[in-house]
């Protein structure tokens, strides 16, 4: 059975209390304008598990033929990890299961004084992670101080940057990222059009210095639908191969964010512009103190990226950060976080998997299912298919639920702890 815990006892409010709590919760939702359409600041929408413009916009089917995900974890080494760092988590990248590192390549620590180059420490790090057969995803970013940042004039600049840094690693870096969440005034203090000029400078440059790279644009924090259309109408389709978002959940459960309509939404946008609605999201993280929670969290938002069907590649946000303690899956002396295990544990039992669907029956796609008013997402249990294999997975986002297991209808409990079953696909 998926669970061995036995439910904890029942709140004290009762039945009354949960059904005025939930109405009222559905009262104030309602009541509120559709998130990121403009109306409310990004930083007050980002604490609230409110549906997305994104969400409100998706598809109601599944895609016709998902992708399964590829694996990546932010590496940030030289940047985030400091130079003698560097030896330990390129150990560390090793036990965990990805096939690609996201890693800084700043334009101030290649170029810090106008036409003088220092490559040396990239050059270590880049062989490093090809040495042990990781794919790279590069980060071009950010001003220099010597440039006009914004300018036409700083534009171009940027432009030669990423051709000089996509021409000496043509063959060891697969991918480049034009720059990092434009639409948050913590990286970008401009406009899209500035940022579509960037974007048009660095795709330029990137298929100069290597026709092969993959160029992956927009880097938007969150789903942010608004901004990416913004982009669109201004061209910028013509100027990446792939998008990429950053959809965190700023600590609500993945499932009460609605996390599988907000990809699929920014997919279908994609894909009614005509561009490619295979997402990269290279960002995506859980930023809380609770490390038993972080870890449950991290394998659910991960087998919900997974189960969109629409995440070709996703990055972990993040190994190591030396003066961060709430994200990185390592603390600052290199012990692990709980969230390595469940990092190891999700990525490889649902490595290679396409997503196959809710294995719930109707009845129990209430929400509330699971008695807690907390939480605005039932039971999960979805499937996944990897050859002949079906793994199933479950868990209950409120707490403990007791219910017929839909495989076999007899009853059985659930818990806020994922439990993967591998079944036999059933033979014709």
């Amino acid at each position: 059975m998926p669970a061995t815990s036995p439910p904890p006892r029942a709140q004290p409010w009762g039945l009354p209390f949960q059904a005025f709590a939930g109405l009222l919760v559905c009262a104030l939702l309602t009541a509120l304008p559709v998130p990121s359409a403009g109306f409310w600041p990004r930083a007050y929408l980002a604490n609230l598990p409110m549906p997305t413009l994104a969400a409100w916009n998706a598809p109601d089917a599944a895609p016709l033929s998902p992708v399964a995900m590829t694996a990546g974890v932010g590496g940030y080494l030289e940047t985030g990890c400091p130079a003698p760092q560097v030896p330990r988590a390129l150990a560390e990248l090793e036990k965990l299961p990805v096939q690609w590192v996201r890693n800084e390549i700043p334009w101030a620590g290649v170029e810090p004084v106008r036409g003088q180059y220092e490559w040396e420490r990239w050059d270590r790090v880049v062989n490093g992670l090809r040495a042990r057969d990781f794919q790279i995803l590069g980060a071009l970013c950010y001003w220099n101080n010597w440039v006009d940042r914004y300018s036409d004039a700083g534009i171009e600049e940027f432009g030669r940057y990423a051709e000089r840094v996509a021409r000496r690693y043509r063959g060891s870096v697969a991918a480049w990222e034009i720059w990092n969440e434009p639409n948050e005034a913590t990286f970008w203090q401009s406009t899209p059009e500035r940022y579509v000029l960037l974007m048009r400078a660095a795709y330029q440059g990137v298929k100069r210095g290597n026709p092969d790279a993959v160029v992956v644009g927009g880097s938007l924090s969150g789903a942010d639908l608004t901004y990416l259309r913004k982009l669109l109408r201004l061209g910028a389709l013509q100027w990446m191969d792939v998008l990429a978002i950053h959809p965190y959940s700023f600590g609500w459960a993945p499932e009460d964010a609605r996390l599988i309509a907000e990809l699929r939404g920014i997919a279908a946008e994609m894909r009614r512009a005509g561009g490619s609605d295979q997402l990269w999201v290279t960002e995506i993280g859980i930023g809380i103190s609770g490390e038993a929670k972080q870890a449950r969290l991290l394998e659910r938002t991960w087998a919900l990226l997974q189960q969109s069907g629409v995440v070709s590649h996703a990055f972990w946000y993040t190994l190591y950060v030396a003066d961060d303690g709430a994200y990185p899956l390592y603390r600052a002396d290199w012990t692990p976080k709980r969230a390595v295990q469940s990092f190891q544990r999700v990525a490889g039992q649902l490595k290679a998997a396409k997503a196959a669907g809710s294995a719930l029956p109707a009845d129990l796609q209430v929400p509330w299912a699971s008695g807690n008013p907390q939480a605005l997402s039932p039971l999960q249990v979805w499937r996944f298919e990897r050859g002949a294999e079906i793994k199933r997975l479950s868990w209950c986002p409120g707490g403990w639920v007791t219910v017929p297991d839909p495989a076999v209808g007899a009853p059985a409990v659930f818990g806020p702890q994922p439990f993967y079953e591998t079944l036999a696909r059933p033979s014709r």
